[in-house]
């Protein structure tokens, strides 16, 4: 069953990791907060051995445009910043290394908003959230689709918070 839900999300814009953009197009934020934490971000797991680490810091130093050589890659988005990661660290750990960092989360455009791009269409773009915090979101309404008495579809607002009863 379908649902949808009316959010605060309490982090500041400049405060998300926008998976579409490249360290240079980042917000200010984000780029100090790698600048500052970027060997804090992947200390501390235990599981990594010298290779992974050694990897997932060079990688860091890539997106950030830090390069060790003239070899090394192209400028690549955030996107692929987290994917390139996962490679060495689980994803919750990607996740909890940008929260320690002061990263609030990820934002990426959503499809309509790729859809108009890619027709050539100049929208405002509008985004998803992946938020690392659950004390960040605030559900102030949630949609439930019901059908009415004459067969329609209506959507049905209801207030407040959703308590997971069930499995």
């Amino acid at each position: 069953e379908p649902r949808l839900y009316e959010v605060d999300i309490t982090p500041k814009e400049e405060h998300f990791l926008d998976l579409d953009k490249t360290f240079e197009d980042q917000s200010q934020y984000v780029k100090n907060a790698f600048n500052k934490g970027k060997q804090k971000m992947i200390e501390g797991h235990p599981f990594m051995d010298e290779t992974d680490y050694a990897n997932a810091a060079a990688l860091i130093d890539d997106f950030m445009g830090n390069y060790d050589n003239e070899s090394s890659s192209n400028k690549f988005r955030g996107l692929s910043l987290v994917k390139l990661l996962e490679n060495h660290l689980r994803r919750m750990d990607v996740s909890a290394g940008l929260a320690s960092i002061g990263i609030a989360g990820n934002r990426f455009q959503d499809a309509p908003t790729r859809a108009s791009s890619s027709l050539g269409e100049k929208k405002k773009p509008t985004y998803n959230y992946v938020v690392f915090e659950d004390s960040a979101v605030e559900i102030k309404n949630r949609y439930m689709p019901r059908v009415s008495e004459d067969g329609k579809v209506v959507t049905m607002p209801t207030k407040g918070r959703i308590v997971q009863t069930g499995p």
